[in-house]
């Protein structure tokens, strides 16, 4: 806040492990003025009501990333990640009772040893459903001393088939995060300018630019969002 930050990121996979993490967030939110508070990637296990309702201070961005993996309840309980698929879908149905255009991220792991096709058309759906605003996705890879690291990898096919699929899937749900706020005004942050453009984030992590005459860098400004 002294250096003149206008948003932080509160990170790390399990962070609402941490000891009262809503009475942590109230504390930031009284004691500091900086106008923008995001979280990174958070395990949506650990999501509650009490979390969601943190939200309604619009001071805390609309958007969250989570670390879904896939949609198979099956395949979570192999990688050693229960949890009940409709909890994932009422976080977000939650989250988008404060705000519609909360945007939601989500990490997706693809061709786990154990996913079968219908497994993996599972998570599809549900990417749909939750309309994800991006989707990070990633071939699975054995690591050491895992309960996967001597089960038998999908064939090589199979795995690339999938990745084209998830991939062609997550730039369609881009578009539609953007066209979503087209003809909005909102409150940009711009990170920095370059040749008369100027770059920036809107509260819903919907990557902005700006034809500006001005050094927009580190102000947030007020516009109409366009597709142009």
């Amino acid at each position: 806040e002294r250096q003149g930050c206008k948003e932080i990121i509160l990170t790390g996979t399990n962070i609402l492990l941490y000891k009262d993490i809503h009475k942590l967030i109230k504390n930031i939110l009284k004691e500091s003025t900086v106008p923008r508070i995001r979280f990174g990637s958070v395990d949506p296990r650990l999501v509650t009501d009490k979390f969601i309702n943190l939200f309604r201070d619009p001071r805390l961005m609309p958007h969250i990333h989570l670390s879904i993996q896939s949609a198979s309840e099956k395949v979570l309980r192999d990688m050693k990640r229960p949890i009940k698929i409709s909890k994932i879908k009422s976080i977000a149905k939650k989250l988008r009772s404060i705000n519609p255009l909360f945007n939601i991220s989500a990490d997706i792991i693809v061709g786990y040893p154990t996913e079968t096709e219908n497994d993996f058309q599972k998570t599809l759906k549900l990417a749909k459903e939750l309309r994800l605003a991006k989707i990070h996705y990633f071939p699975y890879s054995s690591r050491p001393n895992t309960f996967a690291e001597h089960l038998k990898p999908l064939d090589s096919r199979t795995l690339k088939t999938r990745l084209t699929k998830i991939k062609k899937l997550d730039k369609k749900l881009q578009e539609k995060a953007r066209e979503k706020i087209v003809g909005k005004k909102m409150e940009v942050l711009f990170e920095y300018c370059q040749n008369g453009i100027c770059y920036g984030y809107a509260p819903n992590f919907i990557r902005v630019k700006h034809k500006s005459p001005n050094n927009l860098t580190n102000k947030i400004k007020k516009i109409i969002i366009t597709l142009n």
